[in-house]
């Protein structure tokens, strides 16, 4: 009969096999994350760590600032755009879930150059970014918090992607190899965040019931942004607003919910000074029924762009553009 192994081998020697085993176990299995993570398909470009870090850092270093939430933050292209402004430094300054908050208007015209020649600021207006559930959860405040709990070490070198958290999901298909052509979430270093993934026309509507649930357009929070559309505009700063381009289910789920009038929003807008540039609701691309697909966002951006050029353009001359 064969003896158990415990009195075959030294209690001190089968220990230490096992932690040669276990050691060698989680070695490999080190090596498998990081593997997945060099090569992982949902991050392109900087890790959105980085790209948060790079913009709360930014202070007077743009002459255009583009402002908003998640709508804007992904259908605007500085780049796209600086053929149109070559000597100017453009930013996209907008947070997911961010609404129009004092605060918001203090760190917009911080990222102002103070010693522009065309200071100016594009303000992305979506029925969303005007309800107090999202003045109270402010993406702007969310994103400076996790700023400051970083350490100093991370906020100067950044975090390495491999290391990021992965979901299962995530990691199961960069596991197997998911062609990052037909999924990836692109952080820029100018603040665009560009978006590729299957086209789902209407996969953000129930979201949205949901947000506009008892949670309406708010005339405090539009008169202070009102507010302080005059103040820049007394300082000199250009001030343009749109509506971000989206889908007919979208908009006509937000005139019903949300108690948003854009006719009557622009009227107050341009009575404070500000511009208003119209732009075609429905002609772009979007991916989730609700934000543009990057096709969409580059094209887009070309267009406001020649938008705002035509403006200035009118402005200098003397005359209002029509057909904005």
């Amino acid at each position: 009969m064969m003896k158990p192994l415990e009195e075959i081998v030294k209690p001190s020697l089968l220990k230490r096999l096992l932690k040669e085993r276990m050691a060698i176990s989680l070695f490999v299995a080190a090596l498998l994350f990081i593997q997945v993570g060099l090569f992982r398909t949902d991050i392109v470009g900087m890790n959105k760590h980085d790209y948060a870090i790079g913009k709360m850092k930014w202070k007077a270093c743009a002459d255009m600032v583009f402002a908003g939430d998640s709508r804007v933050q992904e259908c605007l292209s500085p780049e796209a755009m600086t053929a149109f402004f070559p000597d100017r430094q453009l930013r996209n300054y907008a947070f997911y879930g961010t609404s129009y908050h004092p605060k918001y208007y203090d760190a917009i015209e911080s990222v102002l150059d103070p010693e522009s020649k065309h200071p100016a600021v594009l303000l992305g207006i979506t029925p969303n970014s005007l309800t107090p559930r999202n003045f109270k959860i402010n993406g702007l405040k969310m994103e400076m918090d996790k700023y400051e709990s970083l350490t100093p070490a991370v906020k100067h070198i950044g975090v390495p992607t491999s290391l990021l958290p992965m979901t299962p999901s995530v990691f199961l298909q960069n596991l197997v190899g998911k062609d990052a052509s037909e999924y990836y979430r692109q952080v820029h270093a100018d603040g665009w965040v560009s978006v590729v993934k299957p086209i789902v026309p209407t996969y953000s509507l129930d979201e949205y019931r949901r947000a506009f649930t008892d949670n309406y357009y708010d005339d405090d929070i539009v008169e202070a942004l009102l507010t302080r559309v005059k103040t820049w505009t007394r300082k000199g700063i250009a001030v343009y607003g749109f509506r971000p381009p989206t889908t007919p289910a979208m908009v006509e789920l937000e005139s019903k919910m949300s108690g948003f009038e854009e006719e009557h929003f622009r009227q107050l807008f341009e009575t404070a000074g500000g511009k208003w540039i119209e732009v075609d609701p429905f002609g772009y691309l979007s991916y989730d029924g609700s934000h543009l697909h990057r096709d969409g966002a580059i094209e887009f951006s070309k267009d406001i762009a020649q938008k705002i050029t035509e403006w200035e353009v009118a402005t200098i001359s003397g005359n209002t553009p029509e057909n904005f």
